[in-house]
């Protein structure tokens, strides 16, 4: 914008609005698939230049910062519990808190106002192995204090005298025990600390875990050690390992797993096999990271775990993304808070690398075409309806590092899903709904990815999505109108192909009868590179 300038700005070669920017107003809002061109003059001097954009059906706009509601002062402080026998050691109970404070600065007083409002939730956390010599628990205080201006409780539980030792499910056992005595530390505290008593709100706890410490928290709400009266109704799990602790799909609570793509530590984003196991109460939500490493979420581990082998945000952003997707999903699982759509991808957070945030949702009651995992073949999709296919080759095979049936080795989820291989450009693959589906007002979900099979092409593919009415009128949607395609991350020796969640609002189909839908299409459209795949 030129000071001083005229702006003028056409949709589809009519004029709709002028102004004097930076904000111009328009005459009547602007559609998916209209054309939009924005030109400006200063006195008698005409750009040379028009600026032209296209309306896609799906571009989500930024809009508030979800971790950035600055309601209270922060007060901070160290707890000790003293010490409990876990795994046959004496462990000590110990970390800090950030609360909603008086005012700012160490062992202020609760916030009265805050108090007045009812018991507050609780968020406890734990980092990984590390060296035992540095504080690890003192990396998340940038997340702490986020959460305790929003009004929340947020603990970080010092885990370090299990750092060090030797890897295994009894490392993870005893952190998940160790993170439920700091719980039922805070339940004393509530009672009779003059701190927190009858402060805390044990019906409403989060859990947040880092590496050992995203396997913990994973187990921690199903472990004997789980204190009486307490309920946890989320879980984010921060590049967790897999040591063999769990022993069946997380469930009970809602889950949000952060995997760093360019992680140097846990290289195989074992979070992706939590995630494709949660069976969860109302969502389970997914971030897979594109470099992001694993060390950098937190402050007191300095190196690039990485080795500086793979491209890498900076630190700062790295803490971003944990910031404001953590929040989101904090606020929505504790506080009720309309923050679900930075998860879903409807919103996208200020100040953040949205564009290498590759997301992944699922609601629990959302009805599905096909997840693939009913053992009735690909002929019949899982509301037991017929397919078909043609111009293409499309079957189901194992995702993960240990399927029975792999279409490679690339993936490294735990679930089963369909790999499509076209033979020519439009290719096909036609699902059929329950007859007469109406989906006026719906959106269709496809949790997909580009498969990776030993090259790269110039530029990401994709596909289109296609309804065909009662009538037989087919209308189309191109998979770049929604947000596109991610191409699979370079790792190097173990390239990895992670699904992420496209939405295609039944609105973007300008479907111009009574919305009664028969079939689904999926259609790959001519692709860049020769023999690429999509799994679906």
């Amino acid at each position: 914008m030129a000071s001083g300038a005229t702006i003028k700005v056409y949709v589809n070669q009519i004029k709709a609005g002028e102004g004097g920017g930076p904000v111009v107003p328009l005459d009547d809002p602007v559609e998916h698939g209209d054309v939009v061109h924005v030109v400006q003059k200063v006195g008698h001097c005409v750009s040379q230049f028009a600026q032209e954009l296209k309306c896609l059906c799906v571009a989500p706009h930024v809009t508030f910062d979800p971790s950035g509601l600055d309601l209270f002062p922060v007060g901070f402080a160290d707890y000790d519990g003293g010490t409990v026998s876990i795994g046959g050691q004496a462990l000590h109970v110990r970390g800090n808190v950030f609360y909603p404070a008086e005012d700012d600065g160490a062992n202020e007083p609760f916030n009265k106002r805050r108090a007045k409002r009812g018991p507050v939730p609780l968020i406890f956390m734990a980092h990984g192995n590390h060296s035992p010599e540095d504080p690890s628990y003192l990396g998340y205080d940038y997340f702490q204090q986020a959460l305790a201006k929003m009004g929340f409780v947020a603990i970080s539980v010092d885990c370090n005298e299990l750092n060090g030792s030797a890897a295994g499910a009894g490392n993870i056992f005893d952190r998940a025990d160790l993170i439920n005595a700091s719980i039922a530390h805070f339940q004393a505290l509530n009672g009779a600390g003059p701190l927190f008593k009858n402060k805390l709100d044990f019906d409403k706890i989060g859990l947040m875990g880092h590496s050992r410490g995203g396997e913990a928290v994973v187990i921690a709400p199903t472990r004997a050690s789980k204190p009486a009266g307490t309920a946890v109704l989320g879980v984010l799990s921060l590049a967790p390992t897999d040591w063999g602790a769990t022993s069946g799909p997380p469930a009970g609570y809602e889950f949000q797993t952060l995997l760093p793509a360019a992680d140097g530590d846990v290289w195989s984003n074992d979070g992706a096999k939590y995630y494709d196991r949660c069976v969860p109460p109302v969502f389970k939500s997914q971030l897979y990271v594109h470099n992001a490493c694993h060390n950098f979420f937190n402050r007191q581990w300095l190196n690039n775990d990485n080795g500086g082998t793979l491209p890498t945000m900076p630190r700062f952003d790295h803490e971003r993304v944990l910031l404001s997707y953590g929040c989101a999903f904090f606020r929505r699982v504790l506080a009720g808070h309309s923050t679900e759509g930075f998860l879903v991808g409807a919103a996208l957070p200020p100040a953040t690398p949205t564009t290498l945030v590759h997301l992944a949702f699922q609601w629990t009651k959302a009805a599905t075409v096909d997840d693939h995992q009913q053992n009735n073949t690909i002929a019949k999709n899982s509301l037991g309806e017929p397919t078909s296919q043609s111009g293409l080759t499309a079957d189901e095979f194992g995702m993960s590092q240990t399927a029975a049936n792999p279409f490679n080795n690339s993936f490294f989820g735990d679930s089963i899903g369909m790999v499509a291989v076209p033979k020519k450009a439009n290719g096909t693959f036609r699902s059929q709904f329950k007859s007469k589906t109406n989906l006026a007002g719906k959106e269709i979900w496809i949790r997909v990815a580009d498969v990776f099979d030993g090259s790269f092409p110039a530029a990401a593919t994709g596909f289109e999505l296609g309804l065909e009415l009662a009538g037989g009128t087919i209308k189309w949607v191109d998979s770049d109108e929604v947000g596109g395609v991610s191409l699979p991350f370079d790792y190097g020796s173990s390239t990895k192909s992670m699904l992420s969640t496209l939405r295609f609002p039944v609105r973007c189909f300008h479907l111009t009868a009574s919305g009664m839908c028969r079939w689904l299409f999926s259609a790959p459209r001519p692709f860049r590179s020769s023999r690429r795949r999509k799994s679906c």
